[in-house]
Protein backbone atom coordinates (compact mmCIF):
# COMPACT_ATOMS: atom_id res chain seq x y z
CA UNK A 1 0.00 0.00 0.00
CA UNK A 2 2.85 2.80 0.96
CA UNK A 3 4.95 1.55 -1.93
CA UNK A 4 1.73 2.66 -4.51
CA UNK A 5 1.47 5.42 -2.62
CA UNK A 6 4.51 6.15 -2.55
CA UNK A 7 5.00 5.69 -6.39
CA UNK A 8 1.73 8.41 -7.07
CA UNK A 9 3.25 10.73 -4.85
CA UNK A 10 6.64 11.15 -4.15
CA UNK A 11 6.81 14.33 -2.58
CA UNK A 12 4.53 13.24 0.26
CA UNK A 13 5.38 12.01 3.63
CA UNK A 14 3.71 9.00 5.02
CA UNK A 15 3.50 8.71 8.69
CA UNK A 16 1.55 5.91 10.41
CA UNK A 17 0.11 4.83 14.01
CA UNK A 18 0.37 1.31 15.24
CA UNK A 19 -0.27 -0.28 18.53
CA UNK A 20 2.53 -0.40 20.90
CA UNK A 21 4.64 -3.41 20.23
CA UNK A 22 4.49 -3.16 16.26
CA UNK A 23 6.89 -0.36 15.81
CA UNK A 24 9.87 -2.57 15.04
CA UNK A 25 7.94 -4.25 11.95
CA UNK A 26 8.02 -0.55 10.12
CA UNK A 27 11.23 0.63 11.42
CA UNK A 28 13.59 1.84 8.55
CA UNK A 29 10.81 1.47 5.83
CA UNK A 30 11.86 3.50 3.17
CA UNK A 31 8.92 5.02 2.30
CA UNK A 32 7.65 6.01 5.97
CA UNK A 33 8.45 9.49 7.38
CA UNK A 34 7.33 8.07 10.82
CA UNK A 35 6.23 5.57 12.61
CA UNK A 36 3.69 6.67 16.06
CA UNK A 37 2.94 4.40 18.78
CA UNK A 38 -0.64 4.32 20.19
CA UNK A 39 -0.38 3.29 23.61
Amino acid sequence: MWETWHAAHPEDAIHICVRQGNEAMFDGHPFLAGVHVWN
